[in-house]
């Protein structure tokens, strides 16, 4: 009879102690379960955000080429207001002011004058 109570008391020590390690994994594998589920919730949000970036610079891009499409065409008004200069500088510079008996006018500009501004004034745009 010693040995049957001996033997019951080992059993119930036995399936004591089963049930709280069974109690314990389970806590662990809620703990788990929840720390899993912050995981993705937390990747979720890091997805989205990645999304997002993406599509600003995407936009960026976008805006980073036609701003670089107004420099160029703003760059090449800028070469050929330039070369205007140069061409109006040479047509003053190589001017030839002639005086006419025929006119009382003085300081009249020579033909070959006149046709360049002419020419240059006349040019297409």
């Amino acid at each position: 009879m010693r040995l049957r109570l001996i033997a019951a008391c080992v059993f119930a020590i036995a399936v004591t102690l089963a049930v709280l390690g069974f109690r314990s994994l389970r806590s662990e594998l809620e703990a788990e379960r929840a720390a899993h589920a912050a995981t993705a919730r937390s990747l979720s949000t890091a997805l989205e955000a990645n999304a997002r970036w993406k599509r600003a610079g995407e936009v960026l891009e976008g805006q980073l080429a036609a701003q670089s499409g107004v420099a160029e065409a703003c760059l090449k008004r800028e070469a050929q207001a330039a070369r205007g200069a140069k061409e109006r500088e040479a047509i003053l510079r190589e001017a030839r002011i002639k005086v006419e008996a025929a006119t009382p006018q003085t300081g009249v500009v020579d033909h070959e004058t006149r046709r360049r501004i002419a020419d240059r004034l006349n040019r297409p745009w």
